[in-house]
């Protein structure tokens, strides 16, 4: 990213020696990445040439945006970047239409504290959203000093910051999409930190999974029955539901079918795959849902991300949302491992997996009021990590 630079003095821009006429950003793919950063701050493309594609409020604005042809890939941290403002009511709410829009959300070890969340756009350049502002130096004494914005390379060699625990490396299969595990001891892994891996793997992943269940006949009869046996007249909610590949499946069975994923980029590539399926993001451990709304609940391999002590408040949503009769499918890695991926389709991400015991899954959804009705086990198919799989189904009380 690079300016076309102007000395700017203490008038309007005819005052200025050199008035700021355009901000220019090199892309790879121009039109793309012109919509986004149009789209974000609700501005126009106001002129779309084979080299040149130019943004901004209209055409009599003194300053823009002018995105030309990059081909070096980014590989170190922008000098340069800009700080966007909002006037919205809830900040978080526009932050989160941003990462509908295909932003990622940059983790740099934040606090909490801070006044700005740090995103970055489809090319991996950062930005920040500031808490909202009138003027350029309003709550300047309420922010921290943030030096440096810290970069997310598309680097499999960088080990994300997020990294929690130490532990003895076991390299599995190779490849950018092949399951590469780190065995650790001691891991503390927040939502956050599961969102903004999705995030940065999510095209990738949903490319690799479009034909995921072809190649799993006990996954498509377990999900056959769940269909079969799920109440009528209600919606089932695929809770973790990724690119919505399960999803999909129930909805071509001719169940009412909705997706719910704590990713906003997984929840964009689901609803590129299946235009018109209603795909919302949300959290197990809070679900957007009304008491007793849904017929049923699929949770296929999200759960397994899940601290010991977030679980029960899993299946208490699940068994909250859930009306009398309704059923919930949930598929898992058994046993007691916990692994951990540094890099994923050559992107840091930092995600604990965790082998549950079908027995205290069972057990937790029983506490929750969920009565188990069936267990499957299976081995691992080829291409599959090498993991043994429960699929636990139970009933609502």
């Amino acid at each position: 990213m690079t300016t076309r630079d102007r000395t700017v003095g203490r008038g309007g821009p005819d005052d200025m020696p050199l008035p700021l006429h355009h901000i220019v950003v090199d892309a790879h793919d121009l039109p793309a990445l012109a919509r986004f950063r149009a789209e974000v701050p609700g501005r126009r493309i106001l002129s779309e040439r084979e080299r040149e594609v130019v943004i901004g409020p209209d055409e009599t604005a003194p300053v823009g945006m002018c995105f030309m042809p990059g081909t070096d890939r980014k590989a170190v941290e922008n000098r340069l970047h800009l700080d966007l403002t909002t006037r919205a009511a809830d900040r978080e709410a526009e932050i989160e239409r941003i990462l509908v829009l295909g932003a990622r959300t940059v983790d740099v070890g934040r606090s909490g504290d801070e006044s700005w969340t740090v995103l970055a756009d489809p090319e991996w350049n950062e930005f920040c959203v500031v808490r909202p502002k009138e003027t350029l130096i309003a709550q300047s004494l309420e922010r921290a000093p943030r030096g440096r914005v810290p970069v997310v390379r598309p680097d499999p060699r960088l080990r994300s910051p997020c990294r929690r625990g130490p532990g003895p490396s076991r390299p599995r299969r190779g490849g950018a999409g092949r399951w590469q595990w780190t065995v650790v001891d001691t891991l503390r892994m927040d939502s956050t930190s599961i969102r903004n891996s999705y995030d940065a793997v999510a095209d990738e992943y949903a490319q690799g999974l479009t034909a995921d269940l072809a190649s799993k006949p006990l996954d498509r009869a377990m999900l056959t029955a769940f269909a079969e046996q799920v109440p009528k007249g209600g919606p089932v909610a695929d809770v973790g539901c990724g690119p919505a590949q399960v999803a999909c499946f129930l909805d071509d069975l001719g169940v009412p079918v909705l997706g719910l994923d704590v990713s906003p980029g997984m929840v964009a590539a689901a609803r590129r795959r299946r235009p018109g399926l209603d795909v919302r993001v949300g959290s197990m451990l809070d679900l957007p849902l009304a008491d007793g709304e849904l017929a049923g609940i699929a949770a296929f391999y999200s759960l397994i991300h899940l601290q010991p002590d977030e679980r029960p408040r899993a299946y208490a949503e699940f068994a909250r949302v859930l009306r009398p009769g309704g059923l919930v499918l949930v598929a898992f890695h058994a046993g007691e491992e916990v692994r951990h991926r540094d890099s994923w389709f050559d992107r840091p991400v930092s995600l604990d997996f965790f082998a549950l015991r079908p027995e205290d899954v069972a057990a937790g959804l029983a506490d929750a009021g969920l009565a188990l009705a069936a267990t499957l086990m299976r081995g691992p198919y080829p291409g599959e990590a090498d993991t043994e799989r429960a699929y636990l189904l139970a009933r609502r009380l």
